[in-house]
C-alpha cells in the first residue's frame, strides 16, 4: 500500500500537534523542602541577587578576611536604600545584619554548630546571649547568629565570634528587633557591661 505525499504530511502534522499538546500540559514539579520565611525571601530575590548569594557562599572565607581588614566593597545588590544606613531601623525594624557561622547541606551539622555556639556564647559573653538561627535556603542550611541594626556593631561582634568560629562573617538578614544588643553591651570578652546606674 502506497501513501500519498499529502497523507504523509497530514500524518506528520497530526503527530506534531499531539507532541506539542503533550509537552504543553507538563508542568515543572517543585522540590519540596522545609517551609520557612527564608524560602519566601528567595522567591522575592532577583536572579542577580540569587547568583550573588551563591557566589558569596563559595567565597565566604576570602571575603571574611577582606571584611576583617575593612577592604571589602559592598555589592550593589546590598546597597539598596535603607540597608546600610544607621537609621534603617526607622524604615524597616526587621532589616539588619547577622553573623553566618556555616552553610551546609547537612541539617544535623547545622544544628550541632548552633548548639555549640549557644554553649560558647553563654561562657564567652554572658552580657549578651545572641540567638542562633538555623535557616534553610535551598539547598543549604545556614547558621546565623545575633541581631544587629548597625554594621559596625556587627563587625565588633564578629571579631569576638571569630575567636571560636574562624569562618564567621557578616550577612545582611531579616532580624528580630527584640534580639538586638543594647548599646551598653561591650563585645570584648574580658570586660563587663557598662554600668549606667
Amino acid at each position: 500500500m502506497r501513501l500519498s505525499r499529502f497523507s504523509v504530511l497530514k500524518a506528520s502534522f497530526f503527530i506534531g500537534i499531539l507532541f506539542l499538546h503533550a509537552c504543553s500540559t507538563i508542568q515543572p514539579t517543585k522540590e519540596k523542602g522545609p517551609s520557612d520565611n527564608s524560602m519566601d525571601a528567595d522567591k522575592e530575590m532577583s536572579k542577580n541577587e540569587q547568583q550573588l548569594n551563591l557566589l558569596l557562599d563559595r567565597t565566604r572565607d576570602v571575603l571574611a578576611v577582606a571584611e576583617e581588614n575593612e577592604q571589602l566593597e559592598v555589592p550593589e545588590a546590598f546597597r539598596e536604600e535603607g540597608t546600610g544606613s544607621t537609621n534603617s531601623s526607622l524604615k524597616n525594624p526587621y532589616q539588619g545584619y547577622r553573623i553566618q557561622l556555616i552553610s551546609t547541606r547537612d541539617v544535623k551539622e547545622a544544628d550541632e554548630r548552633a548548639e555549640k555556639f549557644d554553649e560558647w556564647i553563654e561562657e564567652a559573653l554572658p552580657s549578651y546571649q545572641a540567638n542562633s538561627y538555623v535557616v534553610f535556603q535551598q539547598p543549604h542550611y545556614k547558621v546565623h547568629v545575633g541581631d544587629f541594626y548597625n554594621r559596625s556593631r556587627a563587625i565588633k561582634f564578629t571579631k569576638l565570634v571569630k575567636e571560636a568560629f574562624p569562618g564567621a562573617w557578616i550577612v545582611p538578614d531579616r532580624i528580630e528587633p527584640s534580639g538586638v544588643a543594647a548599646d551598653s553591651v561591650d563585645f570584648r570578652p574580658d570586660t563587663k557591661d557598662l554600668d549606667l546606674d
